[in-house]
């Protein structure tokens, strides 16, 4: 009989790629969204993987219509993928990012937890939890100082998942989850607008390319590699929680040369600064320590950051 594997959120980025790693690893899959309109499904299309994956309505800030899915589903494991996942927008919308992210992790735990499942459960925690350290090497015992409610609400969902695996006994890890990029990115965010722009540069229609700051410093993955990652989850035997991540920390200005230099602009790209981009404050450098994960699973990037750049400015999933 084959695994069912739940993705809560697998119309977004990293629970497509997700469910085309569990797809083409034999488990039947059941996404879960809000809005299963067509439109919201071209990532799985773009896959390829759309008619391999059953969809299943579910609004994960709802508490009865989790319970109802998780009642029908019985999923062996559950991926918590969803909620509002853009930094810069929780500024705006501070409400609605900690409801979809604190509020429907602590729903899915406790409709494991009332039916009684025997249910893995991995919640997408982020970096962001660990906010602005300079100078540190981030890991799993590193203290959460966030600085955007993004961040607060991924912290939220972080500890309230430790508690119900301490306190019940759920099978439940956090996956602290490094930035992690691709073509299936929203238009929203700063990598998609970074390749939009270059190709326009690329074409003569564009001769500087306007962005927030440049020197911000991240731990950049390939998506289809946290997917990976994520998918060894489930057969970790100790539930715990891990920093997925390259341990490699580059610029946001380095992102801009090795894409540019893949659509032949050349180095020195112009850049001006967007004061429309500024955030109320901002983490600007983060160094990761993904040990721990490594040494239990073995697992490592696929793809090295010149080819992560490489595919986003190419368009290649």
């Amino acid at each position: 009989m084959k695994k069912v594997a739940m993705i809560v959120g697998v119309t977004g980025q990293t629970g497509s790629y997700l469910a085309q790693r569990l797809v083409h690893g034999g488990q039947d899959v059941v996404g879960t969204s809000r809005d299963k309109g067509s439109e919201k499904l071209w990532r799985l299309d773009r896959l390829g993987i759309r008619e391999a994956v059953s969809l299943e309505f579910m609004s994960p800030s709802d508490f009865r219509s989790v319970y109802m899915a998780l009642d029908r589903i019985k999923p062996e494991s559950v991926f918590f993928l969803a909620g509002q996942s853009s930094v810069g927008e929780s500024f705006h919308q501070p409400y609605e990012t900690l409801q979809s992210i604190a509020v429907a992790a602590q729903n899915i735990l406790e409709g494991i937890r009332l039916l009684d499942l025997p249910t893995t459960f991995v919640n997408s925690a982020s970096s962001d939890m660990f906010g602005h350290q300079p100078g540190a090497r981030l890991d799993e015992d590193s203290s959460m100082q966030p600085v955007s409610p993004y961040g607060v609400a991924k912290m939220a969902s972080y500890w309230t998942t430790v508690q119900y695996r301490d306190a019940f006994g759920l099978r439940a890890f956090n996956s602290i989850l490094s930035n992690h990029e691709s073509p299936l990115r929203g238009e929203s965010f700063v990598s998609r607008k970074i390749i939009n722009q270059l190709r326009e540069m690329a074409v003569g229609n564009r001769s500087v390319l306007e962005l927030g700051n440049v020197g911000v410093e991240r731990d950049w993955l390939w998506a289809g590699d946290v997917a990976s990652a994520l998918s060894k989850f489930p057969a970790i035997d100790d539930p715990s929680d891990f920093v997925v991540a390259s341990g490699e920390t580059h610029s946001l200005r380095d992102l801009i040369e090795g894409c540019a230099g893949a659509l032949q602009l050349g180095p020195g790209v112009p850049i001006e600064q967007d004061p429309t981009a500024s955030r109320p404050s901002d983490i600007l450098s983060v160094r990761l320590n993904p040990q721990k994960f490594r040494t239990l699973t073995g697992w490592r990037p696929r793809l090295s950051f010149k080819d992560l750049t490489e595919r986003l400015a190419l368009g290649i999933v």
